[in-house]
This record gives C-alpha cells, sequence and structure tokens, in this order.
C-alpha cells in the first residue's frame, strides 16, 4: 500500500511538472511583468489570491449539511486547484469536493445538493452583479465597439441553436431543472447559512476582479473598475465554454479581448492578461501539489481518483 502512495504521489507531481514546463514560456512572461511591479502590488494580489481559496473552502463550509473542518476545506480547494490543471474545466476539483463530501457523512444526494448549490451560487451572484452594473450604466459596451451584421446573424443563429437544443433535450433539460430546485430546498431551514454563502461567492467574484485590476496596473493600463468586471465576465463566459484544464485559451482570449475592446493596446492587454493567469492559474500549481500530496500521504485520498473520474 505505501510502495501505491508513492507510486501515484510520483504520477501527480510528474504531471504537474510537464504541465507547467508546457507552459513556461506563457509563466514566464507573466513573471516578468510581475517582476516590474511594485512590492506593495504583488503583496496584494497574493493577499487576494489566498483570501479566493479561503472564501471557496467557506462557501462550503457553510452549505455543507453535516459539520466540515475548515482547515480541510482550505486544502482540498488548494489541491483541487491543482487537480484543475490537469482536468478540463474544473471537472476535478467538483470530484475532489463530492469526495471530501462523501467521507464527512453526506449521501450521494446531500453531496450532489450542496455542490449544486454552490456552482449555482457563484454563476447566480456574478450574474447578479452583472445585472446590477448594467442597471447602474456601468456596464454598457464600449464606444470603439459596434455590432457588426456578420456578428449580429451570428448571434441570431447561436439563440436559433440553442433553443433548439433545448426543444431536444427538453426531457434532460426538466429533470435537471427539477434537480436543482430540489437541491436549493434543502436550505429552505437554512437561510442565514444560503445567504452567508452567496456573500461568500459574490466575494469570491470580487476578489479575482480586483487581482485582474492589479495586473492592469502592473502593465501600466489605466481601466475603470466596472470596465475591469466586464472583462473578467466575458474571460470567465469563454472560459466555461472552453474544454480545455482551466479554461486556458479561451480564458485569456475573453481577458483580452475585452481589455482590447476597452482601449487597452494590445501588447499591454496581452501583458496583463498573463500576469493574470500566472498569479490565479500557475502560482496555485506549488500549494496546490503540495497539499495534494498531503492529502494522499495521509491516506485521505482513498476513493478520490473514481469520484474525480465521474466528475469527468
Amino acid at each position: 500500500m505505501n510502495k501505491l502512495k508513492v507510486f501515484v504521489s510520483a504520477l501527480l507531481t510528474l504531471a504537474l511538472v510537464l504541465v507547467t514546463i508546457k507552459n513556461w514560456g506563457t509563466i514566464d512572461a507573466g513573471l516578468q511583468v510581475l517582476a516590474g511591479a511594485p512590492i506593495g502590488l504583488l503583496l496584494a494580489a497574493l493577499l487576494l489570491l489566498l483570501l479566493t481559496f479561503m472564501l471557496a473552502a467557506l462557501s462550503y463550509k457553510l452549505l455543507a449539511l453535516h459539520t466540515l473542518s475548515f482547515r480541510r476545506l482550505i486544502l482540498v480547494e488548494l489541491a483541487a486547484a491543482a487537480v484543475n490543471r490537469l482536468v478540463p474545466a474544473g471537472l476535478g476539483g467538483l470530484g475532489l469536493n463530492g469526495w471530501n463530501l462523501l467521507r464527512h457523512k453526506h449521501s450521494g444526494a446531500q453531496a450532489t445538493a450542496v455542490i449544486s448549490t454552490n456552482n449555482l451560487l457563484g454563476m447566480g451572484m456574478h450574474i447578479l452583479a452583472l445585472c446590477v452594473m448594467i442597471g447602474l450604466g456601468y456596464g454598457g459596451l464600449p464606444r470603439q465597439v459596434t455590432l457588426h451584421s456578420g456578428v449580429l446573424a451570428l448571434s441570431i443563429f447561436g439563440a436559433l441553436l440553442v433553443a433548439t437544443a433545448g426543444l431536444i433535450f427538453r426531457t434532460k433539460i426538466h429533470r435537471f431543472l427539477r434537480n436543482v430546485w430540489q437541491s436549493l430546498l434543502q436550505y429552505k431551514k437554512r437561510p442565514q447559512q444560503f445567504g452567508a454563502a452567496a456573500a461568500t461567492q459574490l466575494a469570491l467574484t470580487g476578489c479575482n476582479v480586483l487581482i485582474l485590476q492589479l495586473s492592469l496596473v502592473a502593465a501600466q493600463v489605466n481601466m475603470r473598475l466596472s470596465a475591469v468586471f466586464m472583462v473578467y465576465s466575458l474571460g470567465v463566459l469563454l472560459g466555461s465554454l472552453t474544454p480545455t484544464p482551466g479554461g486556458i485559451a479561451g480564458v485569456e482570449a475573453g481577458l483580452a479581448g475585452g481589455l482590447v475592446a476597452y482601449g487597452a493596446p494590445l501588447e499591454l492587454a496581452a501583458a496583463a492578461v498573463i500576469a493574470f493567469r500566472v498569479v490565479t492559474f500557475w502560482l496555485p500549481i506549488v500549494p496546490g501539489g503540495m497539499a495534494l500530496l498531503w492529502l494522499q500521504k495521509q491516506g485521505l485520498l482513498k476513493g478520490a481518483r473514481g469520484h474525480i473520474m465521474k466528475a469527468v
């Protein structure tokens, strides 16, 4: 058994090292941008990054239907950050969190309810903040962006495609919505925890937006915070649609395109995006890998691989 643990740990370490080496050019470019930034700005970005892991752990602690250790949750979130660099679209992290819930007295249905509610709150609070900003007049398109006829036609085609898919898969969609509703009903008697988790998810989004803002400052790009939020939302959208670990390529394309649309020079926009991704995507590999190996060494990952593969 000890040899198996060593073998699995070695495989995990090798996989993370290979991913890092493969993308070292991008990482190095981001580090160069960060190296020229004031030390105070770097410390602020790192503190915000740490806060994102604490907030992610706190959200699960608030939504959990049985008592969970906050310290263990932080380790799981760090480990999930490493796993998500290997598995597309954050699915590995979902499997790891599901495993953690099952190990702490949650049934399969309860674990599904907690994870579903956590993800719905994250998406819902982001959309709510976006709607509020647009309603207050801060979410308009930049002046230089115009709706080309081709873009308009593509949008209409996309809307028709979504409507058609909805008709074809209406049974599955209805089942999904019913499961979502049942998950939310779990918190009918826990409104305070539900509300606190919603606020936590909103704060989590805010931290990521602030890290992007600091990355822009490091790249010497001046942009108002409301525009940065809009750009971040575009990056999240394209990243979620990209079937790659951490939304690689999709997030970068969305962020860079959004920054350029709001007036940032392409070279500076690219530098800011690379710096942002180094902080939020690549740097967590080190503590995440350490957390993953520690959990493996302690025997706390027993059975986790099955849940991660099911999530995938």
